[in-house]
C-alpha cells in the first residue's frame, strides 16, 4: 500500500528530477511491481472524497495486493486530517486519515 501526494516536492509524482537524481514516476513504479509480482488483474480505479483522492488497486488470489492512493494537492507526508509540521513540504492536512486505512488493509494478510 502506498499513499502519495501529487504535490510532493521530495518524491515527485511524475518522476521528474530531484536534487538526489532522477526517480521513477509513480505509475511506472506500480507497473514494475505488477510485472515483478506477476499480477494478472487490471487496475481498479475509484474516485474518493469528491475527486480529491484516487484509489488504485490490483488484486491477486482474492486479495488486494497492491493499493495506491493519489492525494491531490498533498505534499510529502502521512495523509491525515490533523495539522502537519513543515507545511512547506507537506501541504496538509488532507481529507482522510491513512492510518486506519492501512491497518484495515493489513488485516487480510497473516504470517504462517
Amino acid at each position: 500500500m502506498e499513499f502519495h501526494g501529487d504535490s510532493d516536492p521530495v518524491i515527485h509524482y511524475d518522476g521528474k528530477t530531484t536534487p538526489d537524481g532522477v526517480t521513477f514516476s509513480l505509475p511506472d513504479f506500480f507497473d514494475i511491481w505488477v510485472h515483478r509480482n506477476e499480477i494478472q488483474t487490471r487496475c481498479e480505479q475509484t474516485e474518493l472524497y469528491a475527486g480529491k483522492v484516487t484509489r488504485y488497486a490490483w488484486s491477486a488470489g482474492g486479495k488486494e495486493v497492491l493499493v495506491h492512493y493519489l492525494v491531490r494537492g498533498f505534499g510529502h507526508g502521512w495523509p491525515t486530517t490533523r495539522p502537519l509540521n513543515n507545511d512547506e513540504q507537506r501541504h496538509g492536512p488532507t481529507v482522510f486519515n491513512a492510518t486506519p486505512v492501512i491497518l484495515e488493509w493489513f488485516k487480510q494478510f497473516s504470517l504462517p
